[in-house]
Parts: C-alpha cells; sequence; structure tokens
C-alpha cells in the first residue's frame, strides 16, 4: 500500500492496480496511448482468472461495476477485487445483496461513478 500512497502524490502521474492478467492485457495499450507517466501495480504469483466471467474492458481512469446489489457496495482494486466477489457470492447466503466496483485507476479515481453507486445503495 507504501508504493499506491507514494505513486499517488507524485504530480501527474496515473496509477493503475489491475485485478488479474486480463486486466494487465488491456491495460497496457491504454498505458502507451496515454501522454505523461503511468505507474501499474503488478501482482505477483499466481492470480486467478476473475475478470473473464464479465463484460469488462478496461478503460483508463474509468470505474466497472462488476456486480450489482441493493444492500451493500464494495469498492476494490488489485487483487481485492477478487476477494470482493468471493464475498458477495458468500453474502447471498445470508440474504445480502453486495454490488461490487471494481476502481483499477486509482489516480485519477473515477470519484463519479463511486459517487453514483454509492447513492444507489
Amino acid at each position: 500500500a507504501e508504493d499506491l500512497a507514494l505513486m499517488r502524490a507524485m504530480p501527474n502521474m496515473t496509477v493503475i492496480d489491475p485485478c488479474d492478467a486480463l486486466d494487465i492485457e488491456q491495460m497496457v495499450p491504454a498505458m502507451a496511448a496515454h501522454k505523461g507517466p503511468v505507474y501499474a501495480r503488478l501482482l505477483r504469483g499466481n492470480v486467478p482468472a476473475v475478470l473473464d466471467e464479465y463484460d469488462y474492458r478496461f478503460e483508463l481512469g474509468k470505474a466497472k461495476l462488476l456486480r450489482d446489489g441493493n444492500d451493500v457496495l464494495l469498492i476494490s482494486s488489485g487483487i481485492m477485487t477478487m476477494r470482493s466477489l468471493e464475498v458477495a457470492k458468500a453474502l447471498e447466503a445470508d440474504r445480502v445483496d453486495v454490488a461490487v466496483l471494481h476502481v483499477p485507476t486509482i489516480k485519477p479515481l473515477d470519484t463519479a461513478t463511486i459517487v453514483r453507486e454509492a447513492a444507489r445503495k
């Protein structure tokens, strides 16, 4: 987490925290096309495929609602998106309807989508 805090503090730095290999594969062309520095926090070890079961396309600066729900909104990035989806699935047994918002771009933060989705809960 210290790396994200440090990079977010740097002027004009774009910061990305991908969830899985699909996120990384889709973010690389966006990074190359972006004018200015970009920091991508890359995952280590075996990371399961998470996003390929969703209609997901990476867009620099955009958060994506992966799972809709009416009771709770989990906002996550990186490997925690996988954990958030697991928690959402587990809470179904308790009749808790959980939405999961994946925020791969940490800076600039997509506050409009975050506020819109949070207001719906």
